[in-house]
Parts: C-alpha cells; structure tokens; sequence
C-alpha cells in the first residue's frame, strides 16, 4: 500500500522537489554546491522549493547548507522523513525534481512513473571533492561513474563539490 502524506495534496506544476544527503557520522564529502541547486532555481520561478533531506534531524549541517538559499527562503520546505518507502514513491507526485549525488534517489528516479513528463536534473558528477590538488571528481565507488543519465529523460548539470 502506497502512503499518501498530506503534503502531497498541495504538490502543483511549479513546485520543485530537491534530494539532499547529509551523513552523520562525518563531515559531508559528498553534496554538490549549493550552486548547483541555484543555477536550478534561476531556470524557473518555482512556487515551491521542497527539500527532502536525508539527515538525522538535529544535524548541524542543514542550517549550514540551507543558508546559501536566503532568497528563497520564503519558498522553501522542509520535507524530514523516515520512511524509505514513501522517500522512494514521492519523485511521482513533482513534475521537477533536483536529486543530488544519492543512489537511493538515482533508484526512485529510474523507476519513476511518467518520467518523459517531468524535468528532472541530476548532478553531472557523482563522486566526491578533489583531494590533495587533483582536479575533477574523485570516484570512490565504480558505480558512480555517468550515472547523470537515467533512461535519457535527465537533464544533466553541471557543478562542484561542497565541504561544510
């Protein structure tokens, strides 16, 4: 049985879903730049902002994070779930979405209803910042190699990393 939480009921065609990880345990290697985000925004006036972040609550890292986005902060909510299955089916009720470096969020999109309908941007990159002077993504994980393309409907975006 699919959850239909009542945040879903106010969902309209100029809304915009964005995915964000945060880790816990460690300082984030992983988030693209909020810039990759604000280039997003700059391409439509979305109604709504909704970030379904992936982090403990209490993570300091959020307000950190968020705090790039003060000219949209009258714009954007808060999505804080812990339901994987409802994480998973909610990409089907945006028409935009913006997923981050996350393969759980990479999954939702691939197997999303009407994807030819929806504008869906993905980060170019999938990895991690450069360390030690080298330039680019580093790929930790063979698995994360071109995955900016999923099932040719994503628009792919180009960015950085970001260390908070």
């Amino acid at each position: 049985q699919i959850i239909k939480p009542p945040l879903y009921n106010n969902i309209s065609h100029d809304d915009i879903l964005c995915t964000l990880r945060i880790d816990d345990n460690r300082p984030p290697s992983e988030l693209v730049s909020p810039s990759y985000f604000l280039s997003i925004f700059e391409r439509h006036n979305y109604r709504n902002i909704y970030f379904m972040i992936y982090a403990p609550h209490n993570n300091d890292y959020i307000e950190t994070y968020l705090s790039h986005f003060h000219k949209y902060k009258d714009n954007i909510k808060l999505i804080h779930n812990n339901n994987s299955v409802v994480d998973f089916y909610c990409v089907n009720y945006f028409k935009h979405i913006a997923i981050t470096t996350s393969t759980f969020n990479w999954w939702s999109i691939f197997f999303c209803n009407n994807i030819q309908d929806k504008t869906i941007y993905t980060p170019r990159f999938f990895g991690s910042f450069s360390k030690n002077g080298s330039k680019g993504p580093i790929y930790h994980r063979g698995h994360c190699k071109d995955l900016f393309n999923i099932r040719n409907f994503t628009i792919p975006i180009q960015h950085t990393f970001f260390q908070l």
